[in-house]
């Protein structure tokens, strides 16, 4: 029997360019995993994107810039509450951590861009997690926040469930 394949993600966008984003994620407190992965990852743009997943083989932290990757397995629990942050600095030096720890070879970025807050799901059935709270803690910047749900083709029913969303957080779980 073949299973449908899930691409599924929640997305919060900038209004406007910045140099940096911090985001408080709590992790679900059960997750099961037949195949794929869960991730929360903040973002600038859609080049450099830093963050956790969540698969069949555990937590990994990972950083992806510029068709580099740096993943680093573990170190994250069930149930706890992690920091991620993503800054650049005057120079266009671009840093990512996990609770302080610094992840990645480090990077540059020409000039400030928008930043994103992003919880994806692949799955191809079989998958729950329990209730996720990503919320940003920081981010300069003025206006409203954007957010939308993004579906891979021929995904006919959204599996991730957005139990609350406001400008600068949301809560969702997926059965």
């Amino acid at each position: 029997m073949a299973f449908e394949t899930s691409a599924e993600a929640i997305v919060l966008r900038s209004p406007t360019a910045m140099d940096g984003i911090q985001a408080q994620l709590s992790l679900p407190a059960q997750a099961q995993y037949g195949s794929g992965y869960l991730a929360f990852y903040v973002g600038f743009g859609d080049q450099i994107e830093a963050g956790v997943s969540y698969s069949p083989k555990g937590w990994n932290r990972f950083l992806n810039n510029h068709g580099l990757a740096d993943n680093r397995p573990g170190g994250l629990a069930l149930g706890s509450s992690v920091v991620l942050s993503l800054n650049r600095d005057a120079s266009g030096h671009v840093t990512f951590s996990v609770d302080d720890e610094m992840i990645g070879p480090g990077c540059t970025l020409a000039g400030r861009t928008q930043v994103k807050m992003v919880m994806a799901v692949l799955d191809s059935a079989g998958s729950e997690f329990g209730l996720t709270v990503f919320a940003l803690q920081s981010a300069a910047g003025t206006g409203a926040w954007t957010f939308n749900r993004v579906t891979g083709a021929g995904v006919s029913s959204p599996r991730i469930n957005a139990v609350s969303t406001t400008v600068n957080r949301f809560a969702a779980q997926m059965p």
